[in-house]
């Protein structure tokens, strides 16, 4: 609010809870809005006032005190049904224990209300969502008692209550194609929520999934994938004490082991294992980081079929991308959000994604001399040198009162092989199309650019390119309820960094960006309960790239039968 301004309501009132904020975390803790009021003055004339922001008159007399914190006690694993069975102090606050499950200096770490203090519901804001973060804990709130014996005196109870230590879950996934394509998926795990008494989450999960080609030219085709991960969270920074980091979310440190193993049946299998280690955190309320260093897979082509053999040996690019599979090197995502806290307002959530693998490693090696013919070895295996950056931008903005919401997404990528690598690995290639892509085409199923694959080969690969752009725009309503509606469209494709001449089309030029993007619509129900969302999408193609540029738009070319040219989509959360 400033001098000279027309008046406006909506700009007092913004004032008046500045100011509200600003007293309640300097110690008025039974301070209200509404025991602030504005006096006006318009005996100036000319159409000019002065305004003046007050405690009003019959304000209770509490609200004009000024409170400090006396005890601060933290019940770190508070149990309604037992009584405490021991304290201790740890540094100026007193930790109670009731059934010994964490280390008390686990817990205080996040706890920022100290004896001394004013009262300061910013504070207190922070160490509630602070220890929420943990992931442990079912609820977490701080309770104040004045205290009987010394006036102006609030004693702070933070109490938690820890979920149940072990637990066991499940996700179910599952895509059924009119297209052709069906197939399920289920991942299945235990959860350790205090695996070394410091409140460190611990998983072990077994995943797989099941596709099947039910009708066209390659019927019968099947794949599986079945994989392990172990994963360890741990709610600090290990083992560095100094970092800038924001104290509404704990910094985890993140460790993963994983091996997983992929089968196209008669044609191919892959089987990799993965490895790596970083750091999660945010750096305040909008931005946030996700560091991992080193970030290890290696892949192996475990079997090949003499029809897939003879496959490669005609496309050398990918046979290249099947070898190349040994990734040594580190990750890095920048995430910032425009989004605040009490807004309904529209908000962007942008990232950008980096990572390389090799690039350390070669430069260690040229110190001993220019690279061999046969490229750098790392265990007797070449091992694969990139960089590959991933931008991505969202924007979500409400709409009506029942919650409504418009949202947008710009996704896009480019990998580039150099030195010690000819083509990408092909784990780290991208794809579009699936139930969180282009929905109206399967997974791996378009591109790159206007390639066509060649049906009669036999062999079915998945499509992959060195460069990707993905756009989608989705409207989100409420239909009655739990139950929610949207309606979508979505557009990309993928494309070659450099031209392959088995893959006729696929290399990237800016004239043909546009005329060769895969577009797609539909519609699609929501069962939204606040706690997991089950999501059914009806897609239907538009415009597919690899038809000739004359004959793309296919939306005039529903067959009669409808449902044989769209694709039903079944998914757990949101597509983004």
């Amino acid at each position: 609010m400033k001098q000279d301004q027309l008046y406006d309501l909506a700009v007092l009132d913004a004032e008046r809870s500045r100011v509200l904020a600003s007293l309640r975390n300097a110690g008025w803790y039974y301070l209200k809005d509404d025991d602030l009021v504005f006096a006006a003055d318009t005996s100036l004339g000319g159409h000019i006032m002065d305004i003046r922001l007050r405690l009003k008159t019959t304000a209770r007399p509490k609200a004009r005190q000024r409170f400090t914190l006396g005890q601060v006690r933290v019940h770190g694993d508070q149990d309604g049904l037992l009584p405490p069975n021991d304290s201790v102090r740890v540094d100026s606050l007193i930790y109670i224990n009731y059934l010994n499950n964490y280390r008390p200096g686990a817990i205080v770490r996040g706890v920022f209300l100290r004896p001394g203090q004013f009262y300061s519901e910013h504070r207190t804001d922070n160490t509630t969502q602070y220890l929420s973060s943990y992931g442990v804990f079912k609820s977490t709130r701080v309770e104040y008692v004045e205290d009987t014996l010394q006036p102006g005196v609030l004693n702070a109870d933070v109490v938690l209550v820890p979920q149940k230590r072990w637990s066991l879950f499940y996700e179910l996934k599952a895509v059924s194609k009119s297209n052709n394509f069906a197939g399920p998926g289920l991942r299945v795990g235990f959860k350790d929520r205090d695996a070394f008494r410091g409140a460190e989450i611990l998983t072990a999960d077994v995943n797989g999934r099941f596709e099947t080609q039910v009708a066209g030219a390659n019927k019968g085709t099947n794949a599986y994938e079945v994989g392990v991960k172990l994963a360890l969270q741990i709610p600090r920074i290990v083992p560095f004490r100094v970092l800038r980091a924001s104290r509404s979310a704990v910094p985890t440190t993140r460790a993963e082991l994983g091996y997983g193993l992929f089968r196209r049946v008669g044609l191919y299998g892959l089987e990799s294992f993965n490895t790596s280690f970083g750091y999660v955190w945010r750096q305040n309320a909008r931005i946030w980081h996700d560091v991992r260093v080193p970030d290890v897979s290696y892949n192996s082509l475990y079997y090949a079929s003499d029809a897939f053999i003879a496959f490669l040996d005609t496309n050398l690019a990918v046979k290249r991308s099947f070898e190349e599979q040994f990734i040594l090197g580190l990750g890095y995502t920048y995430t910032i959000s425009t989004r605040q806290r009490r807004s309904g307002s529209g908000y962007l959530l942008a990232s950008i994604g980096f990572d390389e693998s090799g690039n350390l490693l070669s430069a260690a090696y040229r110190l001993g001399g220019p690279r061999p013919e046969g490229g750098d070895l790392l265990f007797d295996r070449r091992f694969s040198q990139f960089v590959r950056f991933r931008p991505e931008l969202r924007y979500y903005s409400g709409k009506g009162r029942r919650g409504d919401q418009l949202v947008a997404r710009l996704l896009a990528g480019v990998a580039v092989p150099y030195g010690n690598s000819e083509v990408i690995p092909y784990v780290k290639q991208f794809f579009v199309g699936g139930s969180n892509s282009i929905r109206a085409f399967r997974a791996r199923s378009v591109g790159p650019g206007s390639y066509v694959p060649d049906a009669g080969s036999g062999v079915l690969i998945d499509q992959t390119g060195d460069i990707r752009f993905e756009a989608n725009l989705e409207y989100r309503f409420t239909i009655a309820g739990y139950l929610k509606g949207a309606l979508f469209g979505d557009a990309g494709n993928i494309w070659l960094v450099h031209d392959d001449p088995q893959r006729p089309g696929g290399e990237f030029a800016w004239e043909n960006v546009l005329s060769e993007m895969a577009l797609g619509a539909g519609v699609g129900l929501r069962f939204d309960p606040e706690v997991i969302v089950v999501r059914l999408d009806l897609a239907t193609p538009l415009r597919e790239p690899s038809l000739s540029a004359g004959d793309r738009w296919v939306f005039d070319d529903l067959k009669p039968r409808v449902f044989d040219n769209v694709v039903f989509n079944i998914a757990i959360g949101y597509p983004f």
